[in-house]
């Protein structure tokens, strides 16, 4: 049995698009957000293997202090909570 959908309208009868642009809207900055974090921290996981891979070859010698603030930079963006 199929339910029809109930349809949003104005005072006057007509129906409220806006409503229905207001909502598309916010759904649409939702996803935004999700995929810009997932590619964000993708990108994240990315720059701390090229930095390990970088900085592996230089562990018998004096480590780079700006590549470990990097790296510590980059594993806090990933590891904190959503």
């Amino acid at each position: 049995m199929t339910r029809l959908l109930e349809v949003r309208r104005n005072i006057d009868g007509s129906i409220d698009f806006d409503f229905y642009r207001r909502r598309a809207a916010r759904q649409r900055r939702l996803l935004q957000r999700i995929v810009f974090r997932r590619r964000l921290i993708l990108i994240g996981k990315a720059a701390i293997a090229f930095i390990s891979a970088v900085e592996a070859p230089m562990r018998g010698l004096r480590r780079n202090k700006v590549v470990r603030q990097i790296k510590r930079a980059c594993v806090a963006v990933l590891t904190k909570p959503t």
